[in-house]
């Protein structure tokens, strides 16, 4: 891993001289300073400091490692491992791999990779929902649920998936209160560009379908932004696997 010293003349003295960053942990070694900053200096001048240090987390960022995130909505993963998951999940190598209507109880569990710590959430009705996800790194915290009933508990959202003018409003307004649709960046024009299909009409081979997979993040990485996949070649659900690389 290559590492570069990096000099901030103008707060030289409160850093305690010069900074050894490593590529992987750049924005955790910065923030820790910050932390300690902002105990020695005053409002105005810990501002300045915070923009410097988040334009120069920005800049390295693309001399990091490269990180995959795979999401994809399986409708089943007990059908979908018959249908080449697994093949996908390890050809793929993602660092973080994310799984949403898994449809399975924790007995029925019928995958555990290697190298992967796993964390599922079931649904409270048999059959319907959950999601799963597989991470390289161990996370710091994980938080199950939404902690609003009306969102975790399913009977009370089967009729309200689709493409309804308040789900469109409503992610609309999503993206205006700071986050990014990851692929439009990258394909600002293109159409047909779909994520689920119907099982219905031969609209997958039509390619007739709708755009609901989404990666958002936020405003501030989206210069570190490296690709945004659609998988639309991926059989195995009604849904296809969505892919995003960005710098750590």
């Amino acid at each position: 891993m290559r590492i570069i010293k990096v000099s901030i003349e103008k707060w030289q003295d409160e850093l305690e001289g010069p900074v050894f960053l490593n590529f992987t942990c750049v924005c955790f070694v910065l923030l820790k300073r910050l932390r300690a900053l902002d105990r020695k200096v005053g409002k105005q001048r810990k501002n300045c400091t915070k923009q410097v240090i988040a334009k120069l987390c920005v800049q390295l960022s693309w001399g990091g490692v490269a990180v995959k995130l795979i999401s994809w909505n399986v409708n089943g993963i007990r059908a979908c491992m018959k249908k080449g998951f697994e093949e996908f999940f390890k050809d793929t190598d993602a660092d973080v791999f994310c799984l949403q209507e898994t449809k399975i109880q924790k007995e029925q569990i019928p995958f555990e990779p290697e190298r992967y710590h796993a964390y599922w959430n079931f649904a409270q009705k048999k059959g319907y929902s959950g999601t799963g996800i597989f991470t390289k790194e161990e996370p710091l915290g994980v938080t199950y649920g939404m902690g609003k009933e009306e969102h975790d508990n399913p009977k009370s959202n089967e009729k309200k998936a689709g493409f309804s003018p308040q789900e469109r409003e409503k992610f609309g307004r999503l993206l205006d209160s700071g986050f990014v649709d990851t692929f439009r960046p990258f394909y600002p024009d293109k159409e047909k560009a779909y994520t689920w299909w119907s099982y219905m009409f031969n609209a997958r081979a039509d390619n007739v379908g709708w755009r609901i997979d989404y990666f958002c993040i936020s405003e501030s990485l989206e210069d570190p932004l490296e690709e945004a996949i659609i998988y639309h070649e991926v059989m195995g659900s009604d849904h296809c696997p969505v892919g995003l690389v960005i710098r750590s």
